[in-house]
């Protein structure tokens, strides 16, 4: 009779040690996953919104050639003080 409670106890063990290699190994994957999407490296083309895209095309069709025609202006009620 001591021999069949010491099996049962044995089998808890082994369903008990099972069970938290499974999870341990479960809580690893996720962990693995979680740290790859972290470290994934970022597109080469950012993405932009519609506004976003509208400043940068006025931007890159500013015209920085006439920029001392742009300040001619402000230059004259400059020197006017």
């Amino acid at each position: 009779m001591a021999s069949a409670g010491g099996n049962s106890k044995f089998a808890i063990i082994i369903v008990v040690a099972i069970a938290v290699l499974i999870a341990g190994g479960f809580w690893w994957y996720l962990k693995r996953a979680e740290y790859s999407a972290l470290t994934a490296s970022p597109s080469l083309t950012p993405r932009f919104d519609k506004d976003t895209q509208a400043d940068i095309s006025d931007i890159n069709s500013a015209d920085s050639a006439d920029l001392d025609m742009e300040f001619k202006s402000i230059d004259e009620d400059l020197n006017k003080l």
